[in-house]
């Protein structure tokens, strides 16, 4: 049993090291990813200057709005698609006004109002893309490529929308 806990605890660890590279890696491909669309040069040495102050306030507003959209798919489809649409933006916004969490879900909401099918178009695209991995190797090396190329499109649909709001 001594060795069943060592390689439980052993498992529980690497699982923590995942999710907090997880978390890092989101803050700083938040930030990549926004800079990027306003069409600036983006090395890992500047993402990583702006992006570390971002790191607990991106892993706040994604278990918050995570358990918002788990929760709107559990009560029915309907408000778990809104509360996505809604909440799409809202890391862009933490981002590029140095909001705090409820402040850019609130403004994460207002500004996709009005545009929802823009903010649904980016999401099914995304969707689209990652139903390519269905094709044994093939598809999973197109919806690998397809993705990282695409990847920038949720931050661009933002400048978009900031822009227009």
């Amino acid at each position: 049993t001594a060795s069943l806990a060592g390689f439980v605890g052993g498992i529980a660890a690497v699982g923590l090291l995942f999710f907090a590279v997880g978390v890092v890696v989101q803050a700083l491909s938040v930030v990549a990813q926004l800079r990027a669309s306003e069409g600036k040069t983006v090395s890992f040495g500047q993402v990583w200057d702006e992006g570390k102050s971002y790191i607990f306030r991106i892993l706040g507003l994604s278990i918050v709005t995570g358990l918002l959209i788990v929760l709107g798919f559990i009560c029915l489809i309907v408000p778990g698609v809104i509360a996505l649409r809604r909440y799409f933006l809202a890391p862009y916004l933490l981002v590029d006004k140095n909001l705090g969490i409820g402040e850019a879900m609130k403004q994460s909401a207002a500004i996709s109002k009005p545009f929802s099918g823009s903010i649904y178009g980016v999401i099914g695209v995304t969707i689209l893309l990652s139903l390519t991995g269905i094709i044994p190797v093939v598809g999973s090396i197109i919806g690998a490529l397809a993705g990282v190329v695409y990847s920038v499109a949720p931050a661009l649909r933002y400048q978009e929308l900031k822009n227009v709001a």
